[in-house]
């Protein structure tokens, strides 16, 4: 069985949050198509979900903070690129993974990207 769905997970810095937003977590995730996505983290928390960064080794991924989950559901095979660089106000990371809430595989990650203003 292949996987065709990939669930991405956005990360920020933490601070002091109120209500949590739908896609705060795993089973929340928002379903996205390609394009432009815009966010609001104001009220973001930080996952349920254990982080394992043991793939993003030279990918300056930072505490995975503040997240929020998307889902894509990709029409034909091919890369997926996805980026905040210089749309976000923060410092962001971005986690990729295939699979269900209950068994993620961990398949693309990156933490800082040259070229990219306040480590997006």
């Amino acid at each position: 069985m292949t996987w065709n769905h990939w669930l991405l997970l956005v990360l920020f810095i933490p601070s002091m949050i109120a209500a949590q937003p739908v896609n705060d977590d795993c089973t929340g995730a928002n379903i996205i198509t390609v394009g432009s996505t815009p966010f609001d983290l104001t009220d973001a928390t930080d996952s349920t979900i254990p982080t394992d960064d043991t793939l993003c080794a030279d990918a300056l991924l930072g505490l995975l903070h503040r997240d929020l989950w998307w889902s894509f559901i990709p029409d034909t095979s091919g890369l997926l690129s996805v980026s905040t660089c210089n749309s976000a106000s923060f410092d962001s990371d971005i986690a990729v993974y295939s699979g269900s809430c209950n068994t993620l595989q961990l398949i693309g990650c990156n933490g800082d990207s040259s070229g990219c203003s306040l480590f997006t």
